[in-house]
């Protein structure tokens, strides 16, 4: 017989699964007519994620056909990268409960979802005491965002900042190599260039991957594609091919990864800091992963 639901307003939907009736997922219709039939229909994977053609979505039928797809709200991971901040807490700003607690270096949070807007965003010591608050940019549904927090935090420059970044890497998964982006997150490196080592041990940067200096992500926003093969990726000052840095990572693919040069190159002047290494984001799975990478 149907549902009846209030007219000319969005509504929050959320999927329930069992066990438990857990939430999974969440949705804003849009304002729904006075007196409309509608048949809402529920298809695509969970395990894909928001983007792309498989994602999990609502599709609206009526009387007269398909009314269109209803994306899923946004969701928002956090990415702990300040090399001498102790554990943190992860906030919208005005609410008393975390939305990521007890987040240490190169520490990924779990997916958190909110419905699309505008936020405001605290980061504070388990004490309470705020470090950082910024505003990421407005979330979209059917959209993934990645918000790093930088730099440092006991009064060395650069003083801790955000990085937001909104998921663009290519979701083909017929693709036939590895699509990667590369950030410099190292806030005392200088201007690097990445790439892959030649057979005599120098760094072939990259196209767009060179001259990255702290905060840059490597170009283009939908990723590099690097071929399917385990993969020396050097890091060399700007406009040299020594490397300074490397790592040994191995590669699918279906690899769709950020690839995070974080961490304090002078651990020995700051032997408390995180030392310089390759955090990846993998986001080919849902929920994203962080993997950790030491230098030879």
């Amino acid at each position: 017989a149907g549902l009846a639901l209030p007219a000319d307003q969005a509504l929050q939907i959320a999927l329930l699964q069992d066990p438990g009736l857990e939430r999974v997922l969440g949705f804003t219709t849009p304002a729904l007519p006075d007196g409309g039939e509608l048949f809402v229909i529920a298809t695509g994977f969970l395990s894909k994620g928001p983007r792309g053609t498989e994602a999990f979505t609502l599709l609206a039928v009526g009387p007269e056909g398909t009314i269109g797809l209803v994306p899923q709200n946004p969701w928002v991971y956090g990415l702990h990268l300040s090399p001498d901040t102790g554990p943190v807490d992860l906030f919208v700003s005005g609410s008393a409960t975390p939305l990521a607690a007890g987040l240490e270096f190169s520490d990924l949070t779990g997916p958190i979802q909110v419905p699309a807007g505008t936020y405001s965003l605290e980061v504070r010591t388990p004490a309470g005491a705020l470090a950082l608050a910024f505003d990421p940019p407005a979330l979209e549904a059917g959209q993934a965002y990645l918000a790093a927090v930088t730099g440092y935090s006991t009064g060395r420059t650069p003083g801790l900042a955000p990085l937001a970044i909104q998921d663009a890497l290519d979701v083909d998964e017929d693709s036939p190599a590895a699509q990667l982006r590369g950030v410099h997150a190292s806030p005392d490196a200088p201007p690097v260039d990445l790439g892959p080592l030649d057979m005599m041990g120098d760094v072939t940067p990259l196209s767009g991957w060179t001259a990255l200096t702290f905060g840059d992500l490597s170009m283009p926003a939908d990723g590099t594609a690097v071929p399917e093969t385990p993969l020396a990726i050097g890091v060399a000052g700007t406009g040299d091919t020594m490397p300074l840095l490397v790592f040994d990572v191995d590669l699918e693919a279906t690899t769709r990864a950020y690839a995070f040069v974080a961490g304090t190159v002078d651990t020995g002047t700051y032997p408390g800091d995180a030392n310089v290494q390759l955090v990846a984001v993998e986001t080919s799975v849902w929920p994203w992963i962080s993997l950790t990478v030491q230098p030879r």
